[in-house]
């Protein structure tokens, strides 16, 4: 019996205006090692050395499906919970969270995502949207009708701005300020923009967002039913950007992304004399860390410091809420699979079924603790854990 080995729990805080950007350095890292997998064999099984077995067709076909999922997306105040879709990563992958929004408040379920800049709901007018979901509750639809505090974005509002819309100057004052996303995976939504009080306890605030009218892709499907997209990134229309335009939050946000309903966003600094900073990579489109070194059982990896740096290429680590596996340079891949090898060699050969490296075990200590280490002194410890249903890589920050 395999099982795989699934997510840890990954904080960290974001300062947009610090505009970092992406370039294709480190690859990319999912949120802060958002979700390693393993294969190891049941507690039951006797331990043994393994070189000429096999992982499942299965097992492998999952990873597959997640990497194909990251590839086709990077081709190119409140104190709010957050859920992780960790009951089949490899169908979903994703974190969301709720929000509410109008007058009177109603709650929205949002994809939280670090790598796009629009929050949008699905909309009363919306004819292809899903009306059921895989995730555990009903999809709702935002109609403007229904919230008195409601008002329509046209291109003749300030507001309206070309860097949001395909309002030009030809167009008519009275035209709807539209707005149209595509992501990387092909999926997409458009629509027109309102603005309305988004609500953080008792603090409401007006804010831009975008009511689709038309979803694509696998936004259609019910596995990924969800009411919207929460866009947290550094440029405009991103909520985090216009609460600190209005005063109400420091231009920043923070997060603590884990399964089992033990996750939090908040708008705003986490006040915590524990918190370890790790400054923004200035690069593009994308939050990005400078991973300084990968160390496993305490020796680090043998590989020049420099493809870690930033400025190899220029793009540093690219932390994503949305992409599900990590993923590094060849370089460091391949010193790091040498190096858990040698670490394991003693209770466990690696199993590769087409390009997917697997371990099996029948002792989840013996296999080493990973730390990544980045700038600022901050490092992520990934040690393996097990609470009673699955094995999954434990993250800690340290000074």
């Amino acid at each position: 019996m395999v099982q795989l080995l699934q997510i840890a729990v990954a904080c960290v805080s974001h300062v947009p205006n610090q505009r970092p950007l992406m370039k294709d350095v480190l690859r990319l890292m999912e949120e802060m090692m958002n979700r390693l997998q393993i294969i190891r064999q049941s507690s039951d099984e006797q331990p043994s050395k393994e070189s000429d077995g096999q992982t499942t067709p299965h097992a492998a076909a999952e990873l597959e499906q997640l990497r194909a999922r990251d590839l086709r997306r990077h081709a190119s105040i409140g104190n709010l919970l957050v859920v992780g879709t960790f009951s089949d990563p490899s169908i979903v992958g994703l974190y969301y969270t709720k929000i509410k929004l109008g007058s009177p408040p109603r709650e929205f379920h949002v994809h939280i995502d670090t790598g796009s800049n629009v929050l949008w709901l699905n909309c009363k007018s919306c004819k292809n949207c899903p009306k059921k979901s895989s995730l555990g509750f009903s999809p709702n639809l935002f109609d403007p009708a229904r919230s008195s505090s409601s008002t329509p974005l046209y291109c003749s509002d300030s507001l309206c701005t070309s860097s949001i819309s395909q309002c030009t100057n030809g167009s008519s004052s009275s035209s709807p300020c539209d707005f149209s996303i595509t992501y990387e995976d092909g999926s997409g939504s458009s629509g027109s923009y309102f603005t309305d009080f988004l609500h953080f306890d008792d603090t409401p605030a007006r804010i831009v967002f975008g009511c689709s009218s038309y979803i694509s892709g696998t936004l259609t499907l019910e596995n990924y039913a969800i009411d919207g997209t929460l866009g947290l990134g550094y440029i405009y229309p991103s909520v985090v950007l216009q609460l600190a335009s209005q005063g109400i939050t420091p231009q920043i946000f923070s997060h603590c992304l884990g399964g089992d309903d033990k996750g939090v966003l908040v708008m705003g600094e986490i006040q915590d004399p524990g918190t370890v900073y790790s400054p923004l990579v200035q690069s593009t489109g994308y939050y990005s860390l400078d991973l300084k070194s990968i160390t496993v059982k305490g020796k680090p990896l043998p590989v020049n410091p420099i493809i870690y740096s930033s400025s190899y290429g220029g793009g540093g680590t690219i932390i994503d809420s949305g992409t599900t596996l990590a993923y590094l340079v060849a370089d460091a891949y391949d010193s790091l699979v040498i190096a858990v090898n040698n670490a394991v060699s003693e209770y466990s050969l690696p199993i590769s079924y087409d390009g997917t490296l697997c371990y099996k075990f029948s002792r989840i200590d013996r296999f080493p603790d990973v730390v990544f280490n980045f700038a600022g002194n901050a490092s992520l410890v990934l040690t393996i854990g097990f609470d009673g249903k699955r094995l999954h890589f434990e993250c800690t920050t340290h000074h």
